[in-house]
C-alpha cells in the first residue's frame, strides 16, 4: 500500500507539473498573438489617419468631427484622447476611460488595450490611439484547457492507482510467495529441531556424573550448553516466524501495567538473583494499557533477558511505564556494558551480535530483532540510547489508538 501510494503521488506530481507547463504555454501563446493582432490593427489605424486629407484628419483630431471607415469587428474598440486626456473620438462597444495614459498593453474590464501615441507627418506628438478587444474568447477557452487538464488529472490519478496495484500484485507475487516458504521452512525446520533437542537435553540430565573425570564432566557441560542455546536459538525462529501470522488476529485487551511488567522480570529471576542484580519496576499501581499484550510481553521480555545477561552482578535494571496522553511508554534501562553508538543502528538485524564486548555465546543475535518485528506489529517504535561501560536505555512507545 505505501508504495503504490508513492508510485500514485509521483505520477500525479509529475501530471500536475506538466500540466502547469502546458496551461502557461498556451497562455503565453495565446497572448502573444492576440497582443500581435492589437499590434497590427494599431498601425493599421494609424496609416488610415495619416493617410486622410489633411483638413479631415485636422477636424478629426481636434474636433472629433468626420468619422471615417476606421473601426471594422463589433468585438473592438477604438478611442482617440487628446494629449491632456480629453476623448475626442470613440467608436465600439462603450468602456469606461481609462485612469491615466501610458504606452503599450493594459487589461481593463473584458478587454485586453494596446495604447500608442500618434504623430502627425512632421513626427509631433498629437493624440494618444487605443485599440482594444475583447478578451471573453481567451477566457472562455483557458476555462476549458483548465476542465480537460482536471479531468485527464482525475484519470491519471485513478489509473496510476489501478496500474501500481497491478504491478505490485505482479512484481511482489513471486516475491511474497517465496517469503511464505520461506517463513513456513523456517516455522516447520523449527518445529523438527524441537523433538531431537529436546530428546538430547533429556539423555544429557539422565547421564550420571559420579565417577567420571574432570575432562568428561566439562565435555559434558559443553554438550548441554550447546544443546540450550540450540533450544533457545529454535524458540526465537519460532516466534520470528509466528510474527508473520499474527498480523491480522492481534488480541486486544485491557493490561495492568505493574504486575504485568513484574510478571515479565520474573520470567528472569532464577538469572536475576545468581547476578544479585537489583532490579526495580517503576508504574503506576493503577496505570492501564489497551494494547496487544502477547506481542508485547515478547518484546518487552527480549529486552529485559538482555538487559540481565549484558549487566555485570551487582548491577542495577529499571523496568516501567510513563503515560503521556494516550501515548504509552515503556522502557528498560539497565547499568549494563553498554552499547558503541556506530553499532547502535545494526543491533535490530537478524543474527548481528556486537563483537568484543559481549561475552562469548551470550545469545543469538535474534533477540532484539524479534523485538523490532513485533513492535512493527503493534504500531510501536523500538528505540535505544546507549553509552559504552555505562548503560543503555530501550524505549517502546506507542499511541493506543494507532494499535488496531
Amino acid at each position: 500500500m505505501k508504495w503504490n501510494l508513492i508510485f500514485t503521488l509521483t505520477i500525479s506530481a509529475l501530471f500536475f507539473v506538466a500540466s502547469i507547463i502546458v496551461y502557461v504555454s498556451f497562455l503565453n501563446i495565446y497572448t502573444a498573438q492576440f497582443d500581435h493582432e492589437l499590434r497590427q490593427l494599431s498601425t493599421e489605424v494609424e496609416k488610415r489617419i495619416l493617410n486622410l486629407p489633411a483638413l479631415i484628419r485636422e477636424r478629426l483630431l481636434t474636433l472629433g468631427e468626420s468619422r471615417p471607415s476606421l473601426y471594422l469587428s463589433v468585438e473592438e474598440v477604438l478611442q482617440i484622447f487628446d494629449l491632456e486626456g480629453k476623448k475626442i473620438y470613440d467608436i465600439g462597444i462603450d468602456v469606461p476611460d481609462p485612469p491615466s495614459f501610458r504606452e503599450g498593453f493594459s487589461n481593463e474590464n473584458d478587454f485586453r488595450f494596446f495604447t500608442r501615441i500618434l504623430k502627425n507627418p512632421r513626427g509631433i506628438p498629437v493624440a494618444f490611439v487605443r485599440i482594444g478587444k475583447n478578451i471573453n474568447g481567451i477566457s472562455r477557452d483557458l476555462r476549458g484547457l483548465v476542465n480537460l487538464l482536471g479531468l485527464l488529472f482525475a484519470v491519471i490519478v485513478t489509473g496510476s492507482w489501478l496500474l501500481s496495484n497491478v504491478l505490485s500484485a505482479y512484481v511482489l507475487k513471486p516475491l511474497r510467495s517465496s517469503y511464505e516458504q520461506l517463513k513456513q521452512f523456517t516455522s516447520d525446520a523449527s518445529h523438527e529441531f524441537k523433538t531431537p533437542l529436546s530428546v538430547m537435553r533429556a539423555s544429557l540430565d539422565l547421564i550420571p556424573t559420579e565417577g567420571l573425570e574432570q575432562g568428561a564432566l566439562e565435555k559434558l557441560g559443553y554438550m548441554d550448553l550447546s544443546v540450550r542455546k540450540m533450544q533457545g536459538l529454535v524458540d526465537q525462529l519460532v516466534q520470528l516466524a509466528k510474527s508473520g501470522g499474527l498480523a491480522g488476529s492481534l488480541k486486544m485487551e485491557e493490561i495492568t501495567v505493574e504486575p504485568f511488567l513484574t510478571s515479565i522480570v520474573d520470567e528472569n529471576r532464577a538469572l536475576i538473583e545468581q547476578k544479585a542484580l537489583r532490579v526495580r519496576v517503576k508504574a503506576d499501581p493503577k496505570s492501564q494499557c489497551h494494547t496487544a499484550s502477547e506481542p508485547l510481553r515478547l518484546i518487552l521480555g527480549n529486552i529485559v533477558n538482555n538487559a540481565v545477561k549484558f549487566t555485570p552482578e551487582g548491577g542495577e535494571i529499571l523496568i516501567g511505564m510513563i503515560r503521556r496522553g494516550k501515548t504509552n511508554l515503556f522502557f528498560v534501562e539497565d547499568t549494563g556494558i553498554g552499547i558503541e553508538e556506530s553499532e547502535q543502528k545494526r543491533i535490530f538485524e537478524r543474527f548481528y551480535k556486537v563483537e568484543g564486548s559481549r561475552p562469548a555465546g551470550s545469545g543469538s543475535g535474534m533477540g532484539l530483532a524479534i523485538a523490532k518485528e513485533y513492535a512493527l506489529l503493534i504500531g510501536a517504535q523500538l528505540s535505544v540510547k546507549s553509552h559504552l561501560n555505562e548503560g543503555s536505555r530501550f524505549e517502546l512507545m506507542f499511541t493506543e489508538k494507532t494499535v488496531d
